[in-house]
């Protein structure tokens, strides 16, 4: 069985592939592209940053003048992106400036990437992935689990192991107080390599939802549940954020 060796254009573009193999959150904006040339017939891989949207993946040219792949889509041309450790395969095609898919795509774009500066004459390529996406097997989601929350657990508990060290000669309150926050630290660290992986496993899964704090409210069908604020969750621990209101100091 031949292993195709895909070419990968310069260091920068090698460092940050490799980067993104690791737990670092580089994960949910940059992916790894791979095609094969038109005209030269070699099998390029390089990062791009990309946005999903349903069976379809915008990814961003930036500085088009300077560059060359996003030329082999000018007509559809098979294309493969890995996205949080899932690869998926379609056709993808150019979207260039003027046109209303240009237009649609930029707004998606945008509205993922606010703090991204665009310039608007930039073209996109977008890749329609279809069905094509291969499910993750339950043992490679349960050896990522193991790995993320090994890792999380080892990180997160420096906090409480400084904090502890730190106040050691320090009042009981203070140390009370150091430990309670570095709880938190240790936690929310936690939550976010726990996170990770949910991503990879559920493409609509919400990191904030997961790694923010809730609080309890009181709940009009029980005596009490455990709720987000934010609307930007719909679910809080199996209820319904609509049947959920918040007290009127926010906490009990």
């Amino acid at each position: 069985m031949t292993t195709t060796r895909y070419e990968r254009p310069g260091l920068g573009a090698s460092a940050l592939l490799t980067a993104l193999r690791l737990p670092v959150g580089l994960q949910q904006t940059i992916g790894e592209l791979r095609y094969r040339g038109r005209a030269s017939g070699r099998h390029i891989a390089l990062p791009v940053s990309y946005v999903r949207v349903g069976d379809s993946v915008v990814v961003r040219v930036a500085n088009a003048a300077t560059k060359t792949w996003w030329r082999n889509f000018r007509s559809p041309h098979p294309a493969s992106i890995r996205i949080n450790g899932v690869w998926l395969t379609g056709i993808g095609h150019v979207v260039a400036p003027g046109s209303l898919e240009h237009e649609k795509a930029d707004a998606v774009y945008q509205n993922a990437h606010p703090r991204h500066r665009i310039d608007v004459d930039d073209p996109y390529v977008v890749i329609d992935v279809g069905a094509e996406k291969t499910t993750p097997s339950r043992r490679e989601l349960s050896r990522r689990w193991l790995v993320a929350v090994t890792a999380g657990e080892t990180l997160g508990f420096a906090a409480p192991a400084a904090a502890g060290a730190l106040t050691v000669d320090s009042a009981p309150g203070v140390i009370a107080a150091a430990l309670l926050i570095a709880a938190a630290i240790e936690g929310g660290v936690l939550a976010i390599f726990q996170s990770r992986v949910l991503r990879w496993w559920l493409h609509e899964f919400s990191t904030r939802d997961w790694a923010w704090p809730r609080w309890p409210v009181r709940s009009p069908r029980g005596p009490w549940g455990w709720c987000r604020y934010s609307t930007e969750s719909d679910w809080a621990i199996g209820r319904p954020l609509s049947r959920c209101r918040r007290s009127p100091r926010g906490r009990l």
